[in-house]
């Protein structure tokens, strides 16, 4: 995941780690001098795997107003408290793209996800509780195919949809105005130009009412694993009302799901690309102008549409003679060039502070405009530079200073002119006037050595932790290991921490990886037993195969406990050699280019045990010459 702002808009930057165990949240403020970021607080999420978003804060909800939901892409949420520093586990959903959001009341929770046993969509709202917990209240279900039933937008004959508009894992889900949930949706038929894009409109409150909140924890079992039970329930064909509203939509669809857009649940209205191609008024110049289009989702109607850049033929690239030709709808080549354009635009961000909005384009180009599109900044371009139709995507952070593509920070530098002419009491710049910024670059890796230097990361942050009474005691080592083995014994994937096997042992003092932990552990008979033990039923389970300790190096799970009894004793060699069969093929790399596959050969050469070790090797790692490694 890449950088993005905290939700409670105070300025605060977060960052996600899903590569190195378990997902690792870091949350950064504004150093103190003005320039740079400092760590000032992490944490990590054990239950939950891979990429990870970020929802809205429970500005609603008294002592809450810095709590957020942050959930995965396999169905896991956990609540997050920025102010305290906290976080809880909330559930596993289990359900595959779920989508999060916090309504517009500040203080309900709704989830959306595809119940595969059911065949539907599960909607459940959650509430805070008399006892401070959120916890599931109502939850209903919608079929796959929903048919349009128009309520406060339009119906069905009127907005040229098909009768029947089934949900898709691509609908990106926001909080609406009046506790509503809006989805923007897109579908398209074999024919690529065959596509339309909509909106729904969703009102689970005005089922359940407003006041639903309950005074004890329900709706979960006791680890969360599942959301069993609630205090009212319905399906959709009887209650839940859900509306249609089409778009504007052009023939080819991919840039129908992946544009930029934004909405603004208090004042009720979705800012997104027009979509519908249109040349510069300008008989002298050459040119597309970029269009937006305004919607009040109150009404459910287009209230406005206006011009916020310009594209001259030399800015179109390779796309120019297509674009400002003839339309040619039936054309593949024309769908996509279409696509590339509408996608130049980024990121929408409305101002918190006046109407207005923030827009961020390819490179890092990036422009202020007024909401009725009267006013607008000229168009600042990193270093002066226009050619940017073939950069890089990017998204805003704050109010249009920060820019991010996915682990890069770029921060505009500080200039007063910048910030004159951004005001909206100055006078609207042309559309083609742009003004040169200079863009500073850090990497996030560069934020977390700093903050691992200053010592201010908690040790084995991502990993999966196992408490040892004393590291420095044989004894208590062995104890570690015997409760290991037992566990991997009932639950070896318990053990996983995000989509790694990556352990981290700790005691009141100190914390040791897996290198040093078996190291020391592999001294004692009674350790390597254990050590066998527990890789044996690693080659037991295929499911671990194809997991890392360390994705940085292609360090294969338990990679440490293999190389260490093998370098114990040739009697372990043919554990260790299929253990080696086991593991991916890509996952070899700490064995052959770290040297260890050498040192074990090394160490056995001219014997009969590592000739045999050998010949048990993977192809890819064997020495096919016993001179290869004498």
């Amino acid at each position: 995941m890449s950088f993005t702002s905290s939700p409670v808009g105070d300025g605060k930057l977060i960052y996600i780690d899903a590569d190195n165990g378990c997902p690792c949240l870091y949350l950064y403020e504004a150093a103190d001098t003005g320039s740079g970021y400092r760590l000032i607080w992490s944490t990590d999420f054990p239950m939950a795997e891979g990429t990870m978003q970020v929802s809205g804060c429970f500005h609603g909800g008294p002592g809450r107003e810095q709590s957020c939901v942050i959930w995965d892409q396999l169905g896991c949420l956990y609540l997050v408290d920025l102010a305290r520093r906290q976080q809880e586990f909330l559930a596993h959903t289990g359900m595959e793209y779920l989508k999060v959001a916090v309504l517009s009341d500040g203080r309900t929770l709704a989830s959306l996800g595809e119940n595969d046993r059911r065949c539907c969509y599960d909607l459940t709202l959650w509430h805070w509780l008399e006892d401070r917990e959120l916890s599931p209240s109502a939850a209903m279900q919608l079929n796959d195919e929903v048919d349009n039933q128009g309520s406060p937008w339009a119906e069905v004959d009127a907005t040229g949809l098909p009768d029947s508009i089934g949900l898709s894992f691509t609908d990106r889900l926001y909080a609406g105005p009046d506790n509503s949930l809006i989805l923007h949706c897109h579908r398209s038929r074999r024919r690529r130009s065959q596509a339309w894009q909509f909106l729904l409109r969703l009102d689970p409150m005005a089922v359940v009412g407003n006041d639903l909140v309950g005074s004890n924890p329900v709706g979960s079992d006791p680890v969360g694993s599942s959301i069993n039970q609630v205090q009212w329930q319905g399906r959709y064909s009887e209650l839940l009302q859900v509306a249609a509203m089409p778009l504007p939509n052009p023939p080819g669809n991919e840039a129908l799901w992946e544009c930029a857009l934004a909405l603004d649940s208090e004042r009720g209205e979705l800012i997104l690309p027009a979509m519908e191609l249109s040349r510069v008024a300008d008989a002298e110049t050459e040119a597309l102008a970029y269009q937006l289009q305004r919607i009040d989702l109150r009404l459910g109607r287009e209230i406005g549409r206006f011009y916020v850049r310009q594209y001259t033929r030399e800015q179109l690239a390779d796309d120019a003679d297509m674009l400002l030709a003839p339309a040619d709808v039936d054309n593949l080549d024309w769908q996509e060039a279409q696509g590339r354009f509408w996608l130049q635009l980024d990121d929408i961000a409305y101002c918190d502070d006046e109407a207005a909005l923030w827009l961020g384009w390819h490179g890092g180009a990036t422009r202020k405009v007024s909401l009725d599109g009267l006013w607008r900044s000229p168009l600042y371009l990193p270093d002066g530079e226009d050619d940017l139709y073939d950069e890089e995507g990017m998204k805003l952070l704050g109010k249009g200073a920060l820019l991010t593509d996915w682990h890069y920070l770029w921060r505009v530098n500080p200039n007063p002119t910048l910030e004159l002419v951004s005001q909206m009491n100055q006078a609207p710049a042309a559309m083609e006037a742009s003004f040169a910024v200079q863009l500073q670059q850090t990497e996030w890796s560069s934020f977390h050595a700093q903050a691992q230097v200053q010592d201010t990361v908690p040790p084995l942050l991502g990993f999966s932790r196992i408490e040892v009474r004393d590291l420095q005691s044989a004894s208590a080592r062995l104890e570690a290991l015997d409760k290991l083995v037992l566990r991997a014994l009932t639950d070896f994937e318990s053990l996983k921490s995000g989509k790694d096997l990556r352990l981290g042992f700790y005691d009141a003092d100190e914390s040791w990886d897996e290198a040093r932990f078996f190291e020391a552990v592999a001294l004692q008979l009674e350790g390597r037993n254990y050590m066998a033990r527990l890789l044996g039923l690693f080659i037991a389970n295929e499911r671990l195969h194809y997991c890392y300790s360390d994705p940085h190096i292609s360090k294969p799970a338990l990679a440490d406990c293999a190389l260490q009894l093998g370098l114990a004793g040739s009697q372990y060699l043919p554990l260790v050699a299929q253990y080696l069969n086991c593991i991916d093929v890509d996952h070899e790399l700490f064995f052959q280019q770290d040297g260890n596959l050498d040192t074990l050969l090394g160490k056995y050469a001219d014997t009969p045990d590592g000739e045999a070790f050998n010949r048990r090797l993977p192809y890819e790692m064997s020495r096919q010459d016993e001179d290869d490694y004498q």
